[in-house]
């Protein structure tokens, strides 16, 4: 049994249902196999406006970066905000940020994608509870929130804009 809790995955599923409960906890799973469907919804749109690119060397160069890692750039982004608007809408904000710190918490990053990673949940709970989001989607809702500036697409990114503050543009 011992080797079995080591395993990073199922230790932040153990200490997730402790902090917030085996159904919140479901939910937040539920909302990250979400986000990844919608991340893939993202990706696939982004694929097909760079097939249409005129030239051939950059429409080349654009699809190997599109269709290349998924870690520590727009993707990851859209993933990490889509899942806390969806946990927030689900469950709460203080439960989706408990989830997602734990998420973080026990993860392997390096401090600077760790750091954009906390950014963007923080930005996916904020919109997830902001009333005036309501009407979207969560699709719609991260879609806005990416094509905005709001989010970190890259570790070395400073986040929320010129004065580092997204709620100020909102």
């Amino acid at each position: 049994m011992a080797d079995y809790i080591s395993k990073p995955f199922l230790l932040k599923g153990i200490k997730s249902v402790r902090r917030v409960g085996a159904y919140d906890t479901y939910q937040a799973r539920e909302a990250a196999k979400i986000a990844k469907e919608l991340m893939g919804r993202y990706r696939q749109q982004r694929i097909n406006e760079a097939r249409t690119i005129g030239n051939s060397e950059e429409r080349s160069r654009q699809l190997k970066i599109l269709q290349g890692s998924v870690y520590d750039n727009e993707f990851d982004a859209f993933r990490h905000c889509a899942w806390n608007i969806e946990m927030t809408r689900r469950i709460g904000v203080d439960q989706a940020k408990i989830v997602a710190d734990l998420h973080e918490f026990h993860g392997n990053n390096t401090p600077s994608a760790q750091r954009m990673d906390y950014y963007n949940n923080h930005v996916g709970r904020t919109i997830g509870q902001d009333l005036r989001f309501n009407h979207l989607n969560t699709y719609d809702a991260t879609l806005n929130a990416l094509n905005k500036g709001w989010l970190m697409e890259r570790p070395d990114m400073r986040p929320g804009g010129a004065d580092g503050n997204p709620h100020t543009h909102w």
